[in-house]
């Protein structure tokens, strides 16, 4: 659930072709809210998360990892992990081995998923939006953004 709704069927779509194209695992994580959104094979898995190792990622990739993390817009995150080689599936038990670091090529889809996600997923919350005192979503040009100083306004009121 993003913001009360469902994530879009279209949305969901570009997650589940990157998990079956890539083969790797997908979480979206919500910096507002600190929760993470697991897809997992037909359903999400949610959680609360801390988020400071999140914070600045924008492609954070370190040499022979196998995971990503991509930033999607101001409140959004994706963490992708390779998933491990598959060893034995005998039908009734799947058996995986150590990931493998994750390509250049991998990496490329992964970044292109994110730029694709990106109209789905709000910037904002609207969860933690306040309303200024007379009801509007403020946005007014008060004085600390045209860069007039507060001790000013001050005394020129006074």
């Amino acid at each position: 659930m993003i913001d009360g709704r469902a994530l879009s069927s279209a949305a969901d779509e570009i997650i589940s072709t990157l998990m079956d194209v890539v083969s790797v695992h997908v979480a979206l994580v919500d910096l507002d809210e600190k929760r993470s959104h697991a897809r997992m094979s037909s359903w999400w898995f949610s959680h609360e998360l801390g988020t400071e190792e999140f914070e600045a990622a924008a492609l954070n990739r370190a040499q022979s990892s196998d995971r990503v993390f991509v930033r999607i817009n101001r409140r959004w995150v994706m963490r992708v992990a390779g998933r491990g080689v598959r060893t034995v599936d005998d039908g009734w038990i799947v058996t995986f081995g150590r990931s493998v670091p994750l390509s250049m090529e991998q990496v490329a889809f992964v970044e292109r998923a994110a730029e694709r996600l990106r109209p789905f997923l709000p910037a904002t919350s609207k969860l933690s939006e306040v309303p200024s005192p007379n009801g509007t979503s403020g946005s007014g040009s008060g004085g600390a953004e045209l860069g007039i100083p507060v001790w000013w306004a001050r005394k020129m009121r006074n």
